[in-house]
């Protein structure tokens, strides 16, 4: 494997990760929303509208991940 093919790996390992941080991130956001409102709907009280807080990840987040793990093998 050259150098080349080993920085495709790398990046698509990047974007993977990223993707699936972002997914679980999300459904613990969605859990915790969930127990909340459940506690509040007990008690009588008004259920605030699940307000997603994390972002997909973009382009630059996949390449700032990439050079870390790319600095970890080349470093």
């Amino acid at each position: 494997m050259n150098e080349l093919e080993i920085k495709l790996k790398v990046l698509e390992m990047a974007k993977d990760i990223s993707v699936y941080s972002f997914f679980n991130r999300k459904e613990v956001e969605r859990l915790n929303w969930e127990m909340k409102a459940n506690y509040a709907e007990n008690a009588g009280k008004t259920v605030n509208k699940l307000e997603p807080k994390n972002q997909f990840p973009n382009e630059d987040d996949v390449i700032k991940r990439a050079k870390t793990f790319n600095d970890f093998i080349f470093g």
